[in-house]
């Protein structure tokens, strides 16, 4: 036990380079730190949970201080201020504890996260009727008061301890029989209940990954009127398509009965969620076998859906508007407002139309910290209507579908006078669900093949009857305004999986028509066909009048056959039902073929099938698989491959995914990537890079101002030694973008 006499030095603030100064629980400086400090004095009182400790003291030639004195001793008790320790009886375990001692222990523990104690196999005090004599004593708080945890003598070794902290320890002995005594040790446990207006959660930290069979509960609660913003700082859990082994779920309110969302896995961390009310709860559980890193998040008490601030509405019309709490004419500041609005009736499109002044403030930078977001559908991943601010009403807004989403974002500097919109249900002219059937079917856009009306945006989910069918949609037309970034008129084609992970999204915006094939097993069809300038809206590429407009698209769209013949450069390909288990007795194949001189590549997720290097079954096969081990990429030698699907009467299970792309360039080398997320490799994958290679990847600048999201490169490799190879995955919520080693790849995405 150390004890600080008089403690003065330098100020690190001033003088950053003399570092911190650590006090160690232990002999060397590789056991736990008990202490960091600069320039004030620690603790009064520091104790080691050995029998011995290491303070490390820094200086150097450029400051100086008059510096510290301090006494140390042999005893227990003490307050212990770390989130991790140990704590023995004297001598434990190779003699026997003293007589007439009495020890007091407070751990303090992590402020509103639960504690666990831990106790060694060996256990060993002086037995006595109710321990009358040596006993070893928990109590809740901070003295004997609190409520009792349990009173242990005897060698019975006691059970694990799960409570709150902090927690007051009392280890009594008498004059009489001794044993060889005790050693715990005490750590932070996981969920808790958190009553601050703001803090930190997620797995304990101290740990390198989460404990295996843990059913745990973090229930956050604010002051009433507040609702609770969670934000996640980092997040990786087992990856599952259904995430059935290791999840969290987050709950609006103190119980499960109200999920905010599904279970959460993987390692893409979960969008931003705001409670309804002044509650939040998340349920973390996971299963005895693999663990990982975990999760952390931040919560902040906010204005929420009770004060009127974002929501789920539903209804035929209605209006919001921006939060004025004080009633002093502008909006609050630190807001973050998100409404999902439905209308009552599905088969109705929802108009949007501001009342009465506009004012969000609006910088010159333009719309970055107060703005209005719109976007055409629910959440944040439906195609974006624009962000506004400044003192300019925004026109009317027609939305494809009967759903919005509107998020309202303020910071701490300028104000204004905010917003009020109102919604309404008017008579829909395009879109709806359409049934796939085993005949070919047509989707055309508005008038075509007569030009196309001005500010048409429209929706269509095209599906089977069983949801084990696949869907084929064939583009046979596409004429609209011409943008390399798709920023004016486009056509999106997206998936619509079970799992927002396993979908993905394809724009057409050129006159320059192609042929695009897609097979999933529910399909979104989303026009954006807004542009009022007729010498810019498509003049077709069989025509150069300026005065022409577009004639829109044609699409075709059919049940897949199992066995299925795809001609396109890239997109993906699943087994039937993925990520769901597939059905028994399959016996499918798949003939890809990309456009002539091309190299046909696949990358996998999880795999049971047969590739042939060529059109038939006849061709070399170059691999044969089963299990769940991705292998690695395939590189045909040509535009053209072969794939079989085999399933029998017995197990089955989630089966796979591909994407595919191909490149002019050579085997391997570059290609359209479709999807929000995936992974790709250099063409040498697995074999390495030559000696004193190098691979120049260069991300290209975007310049457009709207529309662009994230995008994150992982680069995997086990060393920095020549020879090794290089995989990288992505993730992104951009338009497009240009991503180049030595070969490039086009990343195609949804805005």
């Amino acid at each position: 036990m150390i004890e600080w006499n008089f403690f003065q030095l330098a100020n690190a603030s001033v003088l950053p380079w003399i570092g911190p100064q650590e006090i160690y629980d232990g002999s060397t400086t590789n056991a736990n730190v008990i202490q960091i400090f600069n320039t004030s004095a620690p603790s009064a009182t520091v104790q080691s949970s050995f029998t011995m400790m290491t303070i490390k003291f820094r200086s150097d030639a450029n400051s100086e201080g008059t510096g510290f004195r301090a006494t140390w001793s042999t005893g227990c008790g003490g307050n212990l201020g770390a989130l991790t320790g140990r704590i023995t009886s004297q001598g434990y375990p190779s003699r026997y504890y003293d007589d007439n001692s009495h020890c007091e222990y407070i751990i303090e523990g992590q402020e509103g996260s639960k504690l666990l104690i831990f106790f060694d196999d060996r256990f060993d005090l002086e037995a006595g009727s109710d321990c009358a004599y040596d006993y070893l004593n928990f109590y809740e708080g901070r003295d004997s008061s609190g409520r009792l945890l349990g009173s242990f003598c005897d060698s019975i070794v006691p059970d694990q301890i799960e409570t709150f902290g902090p927690v007051f320890v009392v280890f009594h002995t008498d004059g009489d029989t001794g044993g060889n005594g005790f050693g715990f040790r005490y750590e932070p446990g996981c969920g808790g209940t958190y009553t601050q207006e703001s803090g930190t959660l997620g797995t304990p930290r101290h740990l390198d990954t989460y404990r295996n069979a843990q059913n745990c509960t973090f229930l956050i609660q604010v002051e009433e009127g507040k609702s609770v913003q969670l934000r996640f700082a980092s997040f990786e859990l087992e990856v599952h398509p259904a995430c059935n082994y290791d999840y969290l779920v987050v709950y609006d309110g103190s119980n499960t009965s109200t999920p905010l969302t599904g279970k959460l896995c993987g390692n893409t961390p979960p969008d931003q969620l705001t409670s309804t009310a002044n509650t939040m709860l998340l349920n973390f559980v996971t299963d005895s076998s693999r663990t990982f890193e975990g999760f952390q998040a931040t919560y902040q008490a906010v204005f929420g859906p009770s004060a009127g601030c974002g929501g789920s509405v539903t209804a035929d019309a209605g209006s919001i508007q921006s939060l004025d709490v004080d009633n002093n004419g502008e909006y609050e500041p630190y807001l973050s407002c998100t409404w999902n609005i439905a209308l009552s009736d599905n088969n109705k499109n929802m108009r949007l139309e501001f009342e009465g002044d506009f004012d969000i403030a609006s910088p010159s930078s333009g719309c970055i910290y107060d703005f209005l977001e719109i976007r055409d559908g629910f959440g944040r991943f439906a195609p974006l209507i624009g962000s506004y601010c400044g003192s300019v009403s925004p026109p009317a807004i027609l939305l494809s579908g009967p759903q919005a989403y509107v998020r309202f974002l303020t910071d701490s500097r300028d104000s204004g006078a905010g917003f009020t919109l109102n919604y309404s249900a008017v008579n829909r002219t395009c879109g709806g669900t359409l049934q796939a059937t085993n005949e070919v079917q047509v989707l055309q856009s508005p008038g075509y093949p007569n030009p196309y009306p001005d500010s048409t945006r429209c929706t269509w989910v095209i599906s089977a009857a069983d949801a084990f069918d696949k869907v084929l949609l064939t583009t046979t037309d596409i004429d609209i305004e011409d943008h390399t970034a798709c920023m004016f008129d486009y056509v999106q084609i997206s998936s619509f999986p079970l799992m927002r992970k396993y979908g993905f999204d394809l724009l057409q915006c050129s006159c320059s028509f192609r042929v695009l094939m897609v097979i999933s097993y529910s399909i979104v069809v989303r026009t954006h066909l807004l542009h009022t300038d007729l010498s810019d809206k498509g003049t077709g590429y069989l025509s150069t009048d300026h005065n022409s407009a577009g004639r829109g698209f044609s699409i075709n769209y059919q049940i897949a056959d199992c066995n299925q013949n795809v001609t396109s450069g890239y997109g993906h390909l699943m087994s039937p039902g993925y990520p769901v288990s597939y059905h028994s007795n399959h016996d499918c194949t798949t003939r890809l073929t990309s456009p002539p001189g091309t190299f046909l590549t696949l990358y996998f997720d999880n795999f049971v099938l047969e590739i042939r290097d060529g059109p038939s079954s006849t061709s070399s096969e170059v691999f044969f698989g089963c299990g769940s081990f991705l292998p690695n990429p395939i590189f045909a030698s040509s535009n053209q491959l072969y794939l079989k699907f085999f399933t029998d009467g017995s197990e089955t299970f989630e089966g796979y995914q591909i994407t595919y792309t191909s490149s002019s360039v050579s085997r391997g080398c570059g290609g359209p990537l479709a999807g929000t997320s995936g992974s790709f490799t250099e063409p040498k994958f697995p074999r390495g890079l030559p000696v004193q290679s190098h691979l120049r990847m260069n991300i290209l600048q975007i310049t457009a101002t709207v529309n662009i999201r994230k995008f994150i490169i992982r680069f995997v490799t086990n060393s920095a030694n020549a020879g090794d190879t290089v995989l990288f995955w992505f993730q992104s919520r951009i338009h497009k973008l240009n991503f180049s080693t030595l070969c490039e790849f086009s990343f195609l995405v949804s805005i």
